[in-house]
């Protein structure tokens, strides 16, 4: 049971224990994740290896064990109340706004079709050894992966089930979490946001992809270029790699990466601690996103 982390440790990044990490985490959150992902938090299935009076199952539902992972995320009535989508919205909110962030104020400032800045020609003594090129350090940082050749991305969330794909790309009932749009390129992608345990990230990454393919295949037959991507943030707060790789193709680079991981695993271990501290409660209190 203790050992189980090390078969899904290849399927998220590495959560940073730094000191300060650490301090802004404060005792109960760390001791939280901590015991989440080495299976000895207090959880009716544990209890009830010593005391009889325990049945080890779930509170809510009464009808499986109470493990951590079916508290998290496997419960029926925890589903149906509600209580993983409010963890899904928050982590969906934290992450979005910081892709707004990213398009709105650095992907949208770049200049498209413009005449080339000019050239500085930096002379250098003699003796002395040339510095590095600047234009190679502003070519990277210009970089913006799928996103280049365009000023007018827009992006759409379907925080509270409210997004509508827009009908002038594709008509569909379906509602990816996070759109990237720009209309000047004909260019669309999407975010499709999970929390599953740790244990299904990998199988959950492909039942999404699968899941929106008949989209992109509609977006591409109507002339526009698509791009679906997948990603997962896991219940223990530990994140998984696709979000990293869907932040590098839409130009997110080094610490804005790194920023953009922590939160969104904080965000879910903040809400998996509220979800598991309320598994003993059958009322849910909808809170505000």
């Amino acid at each position: 049971m203790q050992c189980r982390w090390a078969t899904w440790r290849e399927d998220v990044i590495a959560m940073d224990m730094g000191w300060n990490r650490l301090f802004e985490m404060g005792d109960s959150m760390v001791g939280f994740v901590v015991k989440t992902v080495y299976g000895t938090l207090m959880t009716p299935a544990l209890v009830s290896n010593w005391l009889e009076e325990e049945d080890g199952k779930c509170k809510l539902c009464d009808d499986a064990p109470g493990t951590i992972k079916h508290i998290l995320s496997g419960c029926r009535v925890a589903l149906a109340q509600g209580r993983y989508r409010w963890r899904h919205d928050k982590v969906l909110k934290q992450t979005s706004e910081q892709v707004i962030y990213h398009c709105t104020k650095r992907v949208n400032k770049q200049s498209v079709g413009g005449a080339e800045a000019p050239k500085v020609i930096n002379f250098v003594p003699s003796g002395k050894r040339p510095p590095a090129t600047d234009s190679n350090r502003v070519n990277k940082k210009d970089t913006f992966g799928i996103l280049n050749g365009a000023n007018d991305w827009i992006v759409l969330t379907d925080i509270g089930k409210q997004l509508k794909f827009p009908p002038e790309i594709a008509i569909t009932r379906q509602r990816p979490d996070l759109v990237l749009i720009s209309r000047a390129i004909k260019r669309v992608l999407w975010w499709e946001l999970t929390c599953p345990s740790e244990e299904r990230i990998a199988e959950d990454h492909e039942l999404k992809l699968d899941r929106y393919c008949p989209l992109k295949n509609e977006c591409e037959s109507n002339g526009w270029s698509c791009t679906n991507l997948a990603v997962e943030v896991g219940a223990r707060g530990l994140v998984a790699e696709s979000l990293g790789k869907a932040a590098n193709m839409i130009g997110m680079k080094g610490r804005i990466i790194k920023k953009l991981v922590r939160d969104s695993g904080r965000e879910a271990a903040h809400c998996s601690r509220w979800i598991y501290i309320l598994s003993r409660k059958r009322e849910w209190e909808s809170r505000m996103i």
